[in-house]
């Protein structure tokens, strides 16, 4: 049976400008070109000489640590910021002096690092607020409530529903969004976005705050919609433990302290991961970058974690359970593989008591009978 999502991969060769492209977006124009970039702000350079080639169809990623600028191209593509020096080409259309209006009607949206929602809003109407640059009717005729509003209306629900349903989140269209989860808050700013129906997508650190079945269907989802639009995407939290972990490994090798150092620096990733100070130290529950961190120091943790989790996911149906249990067999492995190894052994367990810690409430959920059930690979969920 087909999946649910499906990209065609595809190889990467050059484009006539120099630049690299996916070969099946040869012979069109990239949907963004970004041609010697830069803002200062007071002498101080905050992005110098960026450029940037992306085809239609092709995913992208942004990474560098923190400070070097990521969220700021993000705000000079979608003209928070006016660029200093530069140009940007978005389908091949200037952008220069255009407002932050007027990018997203050519086609450009985005997701915030920390996020924005209207919280007092229900989500279909957030939804909506996305859907306003292709409303159809007069504000005469919206006042009035005439036969042309309640036809868009309608059309407009319609869309905002099958937009949701891209994360199985229509059950929630009556809710208010500020009463979400962490997680359901993230998927919901992607969806607003989406239904700008924009050209370019750009996600700011989208799998924060969210847990490893809804990471999987974010990529799946980033993957199918790269297949016919372009996707940026910004570190994700896979990359962040390891190489926060390689660095650690090359800072402690030195001293014949490899492990310790990989541990310490998953330590602190974890514990940046779960209580970001720019969130409100509101952030996500660490497992899946908890799994990384341990595949990193000793791939047989890695490896019985993973088996832990999709076993008891595949009994069960409940991803909660399987990130429970992952996360006791965390603090295992540790023990049992690291026992000669005591800090790496202690910051194993720590890791471990963490992720159960951060999933106290859906241990909760779990006692009372109140979980969701998940389908990892089709549409749907069930009570």
């Amino acid at each position: 049976m087909p999946s649910k999502f499906e990209f065609n991969k595809g190889k990467m060769v050059p484009y006539p400008s120099g630049a690299i492209v996916p070969d099946r977006d040869l012979g069109q124009r990239p949907a963004l070109e970004c041609i010697h970039l830069g803002i200062e702000f007071g002498g101080l350079k905050a992005v110098d000489d960026f450029s940037l080639t992306i085809g239609k169809t092709e995913i992208a990623g942004l990474i560098g640590p923190n400070g070097a600028g990521k969220t700021t191209v993000f705000n000079l593509l979608t003209k928070v910021y006016q660029p200093t020096h530069g140009t940007i080409l978005l389908d091949g259309e200037d952008t220069s002096g255009k407002s932050v209006y007027q990018v997203n009607r050519m086609g450009i949206a985005r997701t915030f690092q920390n996020i924005r929602l209207f919280n007092t809003m229900t989500v279909e109407d957030n939804v909506k607020v996305g859907l306003h640059n292709q409303e159809r009717y007069s504000g005469f005729e919206g006042v009035l409530r005439l036969p042309t509003y309640w036809k868009h209306e309608k059309a407009a629900h319609e869309r905002a529903m099958e937009l949701l349903s891209i994360f199985d989140m229509e059950h929630l269209a009556n809710e208010q969004a500020g009463s979400l989860p962490y997680g359901a808050q993230r998927r919901l700013e992607i969806v607003r976005a989406l239904a700008t129906n924009p050209k370019l997508l750009l996600l700011d650190e989208p799998a924060a705050g969210m847990n490893p079945q809804e990471t999987i269907e974010l990529t799946n989802f980033i993957r199918s919609y790269g297949a016919g639009r372009s996707a940026m995407v910004i570190a994700i939290d896979v990359g962040k433990a390891v190489l926060a972990c390689l660095l650690g490994a090359l800072v402690f090798e030195p001293y014949g302290l490899r492990l310790e150092g990989m541990t310490l620096a998953g330590v602190c990733v974890m514990l940046g991961h779960d209580f970001p100070a720019l969130q409100g130290f509101r952030g996500g529950k660490g497992i899946l970058s908890g799994w990384f961190i341990a595949w990193t120091i000793d791939w047989r943790i890695g490896l019985l974690i993973g088996v832990v989790f999709f076993v008891t996911y595949l009994i069960t149906k409940y991803v909660s359970l399987g990130s429970v249990l992952a996360s006791i067999t965390f603090a295992v492995g540790f023990a049992v593989f690291q026992h000669d190894h005591v800090y790496v052994m202690a910051g194993g367990i720590f890791m471990g008591a963490l992720c159960v810690f951060m999933h106290r409430a859906n241990i909760l959920r779990l006692i009372h009978g109140e979980e969701r059930k998940t389908n990892l690979f089709g549409k749907g969920s069930k009570s």
